[in-house]
C-alpha cells in the first residue's frame, strides 16, 4: 500500500491513478517516492506518470549498485537512495511509512560507500529497532547490506534485492 499524495488515502502499491480521486500517479525517478506537479519535493528530480514507466518504478542507470528493499506481501518495492532516510515523519519514503506506528519518526539511513562499492543501513537510534539478517543494529553505526540480505524495520521486513 501506497498513499496518494494528492488526497492522502491509502491505495495499491501498482496503482497508476488513485482509487479514491482519480489523480494519476507520478513517480520521482530519483527517489522513487510518490509525488505531484513536476519535480519532487523531497529531492528536486524530475517525476513523470507511473503509466509511462510500467507497473514498477525502475531504477536510475548509475555507477551504484541499485538495489532494492522488497516486501511482497504488502506490494512495497523501493529503490535504496543514497543518504535516503526511513522515517514515519521524514524522510524519503513517507509515502510507505508515514502511518508505520511502530517506524520512529526518522528510523534508518542508507548510504553508498564507493570506497567499498556496497551499501549500508545506520540505525537513526529509533524507538523499535533496525535489523539486518535477525541482528539487531546499534545506534549510529553502519551496516553493510546487499543483495539476499533480509531488513526489519520494526515490525515490518524486507528482502533486499
Amino acid at each position: 500500500m501506497v498513499v496518494c499524495p494528492k488526497c492522502k488515502s491509502e491505495i495499491e502499491a501498482d496503482s497508476l491513478y488513485c482509487d479514491q480521486c482519480g489523480d494519476e500517479l507520478k513517480i520521482c525517478l530519483q527517489c522513487q517516492s510518490l509525488s505531484r506537479g513536476k519535480r519532487c519535493p523531497k529531492c528536486g528530480s524530475a517525476v513523470e506518470p507511473k503509466s509511462g514507466r510500467g507497473s514498477e518504478p525502475q531504477p536510475q542507470a548509475s555507477s551504484k549498485d541499485s538495489l532494492f528493499m522488497v516486501n511482497v506481501s504488502q506490494g512495497i518495492r523501493l529503490a535504496l537512495v543514497d543518504g535516503g532516510v526511513i522515517g514515519r515523519k521524514q524522510g524519503n519514503y513517507l509515502p510507505v511509512f508515514s502511518n508505520q506506528v511502530y517506524v520512529s519518526g526518522s528510523h534508518a539511513r542508507f548510504s553508498w560507500d564507493a570506497q567499498s562499492g556496497r551499501w549500508s543501513v545506520t540505525d537513526l537510534d529509533s524507538t523499535n529497532g533496525t535489523y539486518v539478517n535477525d541482528a539487531p543494529l546499534a545506534p549510529d553505526v553502519p551496516c553493510l547490506i546487499g543483495r539476499g540480505d533480509r531488513l526489519k524495520i520494526a515490525v515490518m521486513e524486507f528482502l533486499i534485492e
